[in-house]
């Protein structure tokens, strides 16, 4: 069962000064744009996951 959409961190919007910094936090200059990750808002918004309790 698949659960959200894989992409490689080069599919994002990297252009913001703040996501520079954590790149460059996290990997120097060597950023892994090939690399295949998956947000946590995709797994969020997949129809695969039921509403268990929605208050309104």
């Amino acid at each position: 069962m698949k659960i959200g959409q894989l992409q490689t961190i080069k599919d994002f919007n990297l252009s913001s000064s703040a996501v520079k910094k954590k790149l460059k936090k996290c990997y120097g200059n060597k950023i892994p744009y090939q690399e295949m990750v998956i947000l946590p808002v995709s797994i969020f918004n997949s129809p695969l996951l039921p509403t268990v309790d929605k208050q309104s």
